[in-house]
């Protein structure tokens, strides 16, 4: 989240200041910070997805999925989705 204190456009997440100069068009909607923890989570996610599928068997017996697992893989692989598309 950038915002103007006090003339200074400034990343409330990590503390950056853009030179006062600057004009508002040239302000980044998004600061790098921000960008960098995005692919750091992105990695985690597939990383913990492709575990976790190794981890759940390819057959579910009783074709009911309801452990934990199951629901884990699938917010994992829509959080993955969403991070993708920004």
């Amino acid at each position: 989240m950038i915002e103007e204190i006090e003339g200074r456009w400034t990343c409330l997440r990590c503390g950056y200041e853009w030179s006062g100069c600057i004009s508002d068009d040239a302000v980044p909607t998004v600061c790098e910070c921000q960008t960098i923890d995005d692919e750091r989570i992105l990695s985690v996610c597939k990383c913990a997805l492709a575990d976790l599928e190794g981890i759940m068997p390819e057959f579910d017996p009783s074709g009911d999925r309801l452990h934990s697992g199951w629901k884990t893989i699938e917010e994992l692989k829509e959080l993955i989705g969403l991070l993708q598309r920004t």
